[in-house]
């Protein structure tokens, strides 16, 4: 009714009313998802295929591994190409990962 015509004094305010509650149910619904992402660890004990149930960190592995490369296919000969990546000194990288004192 905004855009066809002027609003009356009433529905002006519901209007503003109605953008103000909006706002906060988009407010409290980003927290909610922001809380939820702040899990430290997220670990997949079991996955349930069409074949079964997979359990075991290793069977895990194993089962996504596969259905990675499957899904991906056989990496292409210049994908493992490193030579024009400069690469880290085992010295820069105990640098980078010692503790901060």
């Amino acid at each position: 009714a905004a855009e066809a015509r002027t609003l009356t004094e009433s529905e002006h305010d519901d209007l503003i009313h109605a953008r103000e509650q909006l706002t906060k149910l988009l407010r409290e619904e980003e927290i909610k998802y922001y809380q939820r992402a702040k899990t430290s660890e997220k670990r997949i004990f079991s996955l349930e295929q069409e074949n079964g149930t997979i359990e075991g960190k290793v069977n895990l592995k194993a089962y996504t591994t596969k259905f990675y490369k499957d899904l991906f296919g056989a990496p292409d000969e210049t994908e493992s190409r490193i030579e024009d990546i400069s690469q880290v000194t085992h010295v820069e990288n105990n640098l980078l990962t010692a503790p901060f004192t």
